[in-house]
């Protein structure tokens, strides 16, 4: 290690590089504590002795730059940059790339090497010449100054493991222009090769959605990955810090016991993840450290494993009822929630998280439902059930994580995802009490008004209630900004259609891209719905158009950064529930299926939204709008019976009304006739006539132009969706 260090001139806080590069070699190579055999033969159980993968470590690599990456620039700009190698990814295909410019390290695929070439001895060589006064010899590789300080990036990728391709060029040999690359030809996104060498960072994935996991945590900085890149960071005081702060919490909360590992028990290991904090501005709060069990190494049982979080719809829809009845809306978050709960199950022992020092022979019984563990999250969720039934609250039968409480002539109501708690209710007071309640269980962090929940912000005033994501779309911005698109001034193109792409897919960070806009989609930024589900169709085999196309979105996603979902406040008015439908018939070029979108509204606040393709070809445009009124109908249903389960049955005391602009779909809806053109329709696709005959809905004929579920099944004309914008809540109301 000490060898190849030198040997590059590379400083010595990239000993990590050297040495895990040092380990890739041996483990390739036939090694005396195995008999001279090949350790990856005999541990690995498979060939993975490839020589032909290994490269001369601190030599020149040239790194591809995708087209994407030199928009604007001249069609003689580079299309390569220079990096120096220092290692291979042990976890993705890639080889790690330093760049002298930004002293940071990344992954990337697509590569030509020159291995006669060092650049860092070149450039310590000059610094020589330059202070005894010789002249630098003439070249054409571009010099980098010696490296002081670096970070470390992760690859944007969308495959698989394994071990880095090699690249398929040859390097020149020697001559006074070695420093130029060849033409890199088109590569495509085949399942062995990384989409990019950009930098991305995946955070932790919590018990959200599972794009809410994706998505919400690109975020912009690197938090480290594991243990040591923590302690060769420059925030490593603080990360030791926030370890230390852990432990001492772990301890305070009788997480686990030190005792002699038992004879023949099945011991897990530990991590620790990294996340640092940041508030509704984006700014840094603070950094937080977390000890996780590595669950994926306990044995599976029957043990139950599932744990609710409340839905969106159930976030909106408190929210939306704290703003017509003028209501305080307020946030709170359990510190180290599920620590609060005792472990269900067999008994489990972890070693210790690295940095945490045991007597020889001893590992930690776990006693506590620990981060990471199978049945830790339903351990949390019932401890925290338990303690809110313990102070009269009782849980809705329809979002189990919505908690209603009747006292002292005041409502309070709670809905729970995770640790974030969103309490509102009919008093001060009684919003009060509940916080005050809550502490006598747990350690809760009092935020007040709610600012920033679930990566969106909270912005309250007496004309109402502002939800966005603008720090999060400055993130993403950010994360993104060497890809540029075409701003249009709406998602896509008015009228645009896209089909399968028959060739090479493109290598560009199509999903990182796509779940980006996902989750700015989910959690306020309903106008880029149809958009966003019409282009996640072609997520496994991406085309060019769909790639600009993505761009597109992205582009205008970053210019109405300050647009979000409003609630407006309406004192004196009851809100009632009511629910727009729409079908694009035979929308899909691919499969000639429809696609579908409806929104729902409470006093004209939409809290509920959907745009998706049919799950079947339908025979005519009323097939179609029939099969998307029982979608709607099912929407209605469901938010009725939550509305009446937490004691406001009086706002759905009507049938909630579906507004259609098909009079075919309306009749059919209505009159239940049975004829030979809808004979086929299958059984669940006549929820529509059911709840109409139980007056749970009724369905309403409107005119086109007054549909607002138009936006989801289509590319709308700028005019048109402009004109639909305030009228879906979609509003810009930065100061």
């Amino acid at each position: 290690m000490r060898s190849i260090l030198r040997g590059s001139n590379f400083p010595v806080r990239m000993w990590e590089y050297a040495l895990s590069t040092v380990v890739f070699v041996k483990n390739k190579t036939p090694h005396s504590a195995v008999k001279h055999q090949i350790p990856n033969l005999v541990f690995g159980g498979r060939d993975t002795a490839d020589l032909s993968l290994l490269r001369t470590f601190g030599c020149r690599v040239w790194v591809h730059r995708p087209s994407t990456a030199r928009i604007g620039t001249t069609k003689l700009a580079a299309k390569a940059d220079p990096r120096v190698f220092c290692g291979y990814n042990p976890t993705t295909k890639g080889y790690h790339v330093y760049d002298p410019d930004t002293r940071s390290v990344s992954t990337a695929t697509d590569v030509a090497f020159v291995e006669h070439v060092f650049p860092l001895l070149q450039a310590a060589a000059e610094d020589d010449m330059d202070r005894i006064g010789l002249p630098t010899p003439d070249t054409t590789d571009p010099a980098s100054s010696t490296v002081d300080e670096f970070t470390t990036t992760e690859p944007a990728t969308a495959s698989g493991a394994g071990t880095p391709r090699r690249s398929t060029r040859r390097a020149p040999p020697p001559r006074p222009a070695d420093g130029m690359v060849p033409t890199f030809r088109p590569r495509g996104n085949d399942p062995d090769h990384l989409v990019s060498c950009a930098a991305v960072d995946l955070d932790s994935i919590d018990h959200g959605s599972l794009v809410y996991g994706l998505a919400t945590h690109f975020a912009v900085e690197t938090d480290p990955n594991n243990y040591r890149q923590a302690m060769s960071s420059p925030s490593s005081t603080l990360w030791k810090a926030a370890m230390d702060a852990e432990l001492q919490a772990q301890t305070k909360a009788a997480t686990w016991t030190p005792v002699p590992c038992p004879d023949g028990a099945q011991v897990i290991h530990s991590q620790w993840v990294f996340k640092t904090k940041r508030n509704a501005q984006g700014e840094v709060e603070h950094h937080k450290a977390r000890v996780v069990a590595r669950g994926d190494q306990q044995s599976a049982d029957s043990a139950e494993t599932y744990a609710p979080v409340a839905s969106m719809k159930s976030f909106r829809l408190l929210s939306s009822l704290a703003v017509h009845f003028g209501w305080e809306l307020h946030q709170t978050d359990f510190d180290t929630a599920y620590l609060n709960a005792a472990r269900s199950g067999q008994a489990v022992y972890m070693h210790p998280p690295p940095g945490m020092e045991l007597a020889p022979g001893s590992v930690l019984q776990i006693d506590k439902a620990l981060y990471g563990l199978r049945t830790s999250a339903l351990d949390w969720f019932q401890c925290l059930s338990d303690a809110l039934e313990s102070i009269h609250f009782r849980r809705s039968v329809i979002d189990q994580c919505v908690f209603v409480r009747k006292q002292d002539g005041a409502h309070a109501y709670l809905a729970i995802h995770v640790d974030d708690a969103l309490i509102t209710g009919s008093s001060a007071a009684a919003i009060a009490a509940v916080k005050a309640d809550l502490g006598r269980f747990f350690k809760i962090k009092d935020i007040g008004q709610a600012s920033h929940c679930l990566g969106m912000q909270f912005t309250r005033s007496p004309q109402g209630l502002l939800i966005s994501q603008q720090a999060y779309i400055r993130d993403i911005s950010k994360r993104f900004q060497q890809y540029k698109g075409t701003h249009s001034g709406t998602p896509l193109p008015a009228h645009v259609t896209f089909s399968q792409h028959s060739g090479e897919p493109v290598k560009e960070p199509y999903l990182q891209v796509l779940g980006s806009l996902m989750w700015v989609m989910i959690g306020s930024r309903l106008d880029i719905a149809y958009a966003v589900g019409v282009l996640s169709r072609y997520s496994s085999k991406p085309g060019p158009d769909h790639w600009q196309a993505l761009l597109g979105v992205l582009e205008y996603v970053r210019d109405t950064a300050n647009r979000g979902l409003w609630y407006a406040a309406r004192p004196g008015t009851t809100p009632a529930l009511q629910v727009f439908c729409d079908v694009n018939f035979a929308g899909d070029t691919d499969t000639s299926r429809s696609t579908s979108g409806h929104l729902a509204q409470l006093g004209g606040h939409t809290i509920s939204w959907v745009s998706q393709r049919q799950k079947r070809v339908s025979r005519s445009t009323v097939e179609a709008e029939y099969i998307k009124l029982s979608a709607a109908a099912s929407t209605a249903v469901h938010l009725r019976e939550l509305l009446s389960d937490i004691g406001l049955a009086y706002l759905v005391a009507s049938p909630t009304p579906l507004f259609c602009d098909n009079e075919g779909a309306v009749s059919n809806a209505k009159n239940g006739k049975s004829s030979y053109r809808n004979c086929h329709v299958r059984i669940d696709e006549h929820v529509v006539r059911e709840s109409v005959t139980r007056k749970e809905c009724s369905v309403v004929a409107i005119r086109t132009k007054e549909q607002l579920a138009d936006v989801f099944t289509k590319a709308l004309a700028r005019s048109t969706l402009e004109q639909h914008m305030p009228r879906i809540g979609i509003v810009d109301r930065s100061p």
